[in-house]
């Protein structure tokens, strides 16, 4: 017995020696492929200054990797506090970033039994159960606008409060819509229009998400007939400034980069800031449009913000 117990030590050490050199080799292939996609990429510069190329050299490609990777809007919202704030990264583009779940949104890690709450008023489109395993639960959406441009969607509930069968009801701003389920303690927010788009670019003055309980005193809901129309207000804005860009392969949609089926569309604002972010740079590639025409432009498309959002949850948490 003692023999076997010297033999097998020793080809256990072989087996242990032959497959730590296997994983070095393997690691030093990783390292060589790392560093030829590394110097692949040694073309983009993060600190490029770009009022300093000229118009006839400009490459909106390239422009558009660095901004994409500079500017787009992409934080961990700052007005999010405990315990609503920890253990993930509740940003959109982190969630495209992500091989889990099948839907473009910002997921919020919180403790089990947390309440969701409606980020603006509206009224119930349906309440039903999402497929099983991990990712499921229960799903509420509610529609903003009548003809449901504007929804939101509250996923991965164990229990709702609001009853399927009170289709149409009206939901107010702040008012709870379900619990978070215990064996999943990701609540997901989803928000579309004419697809599924970042909800934290439709926070007060069209800036992050906030607290219903930080909302400004004087603060006014939109009514419901006047949303559709600032959104188209923005929309014509936005093409209009877009019209003065004055290069033959300029592109006129910008998607976010996902692994999911559904597709995901910048949002008029992420729109309209690049194309700000880019007049402000080149001012040169808008020859038809002056700075007060663009000030005008940039306060009037602002000025048209077509709904407020607020944050999914209640300040300090809430359990029901």
């Amino acid at each position: 017995m003692h023999f076997y117990n010297m033999f097998k030590g020793i080809f256990d050490r072989r087996e242990f020696l032959k497959k730590s050199a296997l994983a070095a080799i393997f690691a030093g292939a990783t390292s060589l492929g790392l560093e030829s996609m590394l110097s692949g990429c040694a073309s983009f510069d993060p600190k490029k200054d770009w009022t300093k190329v000229p118009k006839e050299k400009f490459d909106i490609k390239a422009f558009d990797e660095w901004y994409r990777r500079n500017k787009l809007y992409n934080k961990v919202n700052p007005n999010l506090k405990w315990p609503q704030a920890g253990g993930h990264y509740p940003t959109f583009k982190a969630c495209l970033g992500s091989s889990i779940g099948a839907t473009p949104g910002i997921d919020y890690k919180v403790p089990w039994g947390e309440v969701m709450v409606a980020v603006a008023p509206g009224k119930l489109n349906n309440v039903h159960e999402l497929h099983t395993g991990r990712a499921g639960g229960l799903m509420v959406t509610i529609n903003h606008t009548e003809d449901g441009f504007f929804k939101s969607y509250y996923a991965h509930l164990y229990k709702s409060y609001i009853d399927n069968d009170d289709w149409g009801a009206e939901i107010k701003r702040g008012q709870p819509i379900g619990s978070v389920r215990q064996h999943h303690n990701y609540a997901k927010l989803l928000f579309s229009t004419r697809s599924w788009i970042d909800p934290d670019n439709l926070g007060p003055n069209q800036s992050y998400m906030a607290y219903m309980s930080d909302l400004n005193k004087d603060f006014e809901e939109t009514p419901e007939e006047e949303i559709q129309k600032k959104a188209q207000n923005q929309e014509h804005i936005r093409e209009q400034f877009f019209s003065h860009l004055s290069l033959k392969n300029k592109h006129a949609v910008h998607f976010h980069e996902s692994r999911f089926r559904a597709p995901s569309v910048w949002s008029e604002v992420e729109e309209f800031r690049y194309l700000e972010t880019l007049y402000n740079l080149k001012p040169d590639l808008f020859p038809s449009l002056g700075n007060d025409e663009f000030q005008a432009m940039k306060k009037e498309f602002y000025d048209n913000q077509p709904i407020v959002l607020t944050l999914p949850f209640v300040k300090g948490g809430m359990k029901r």
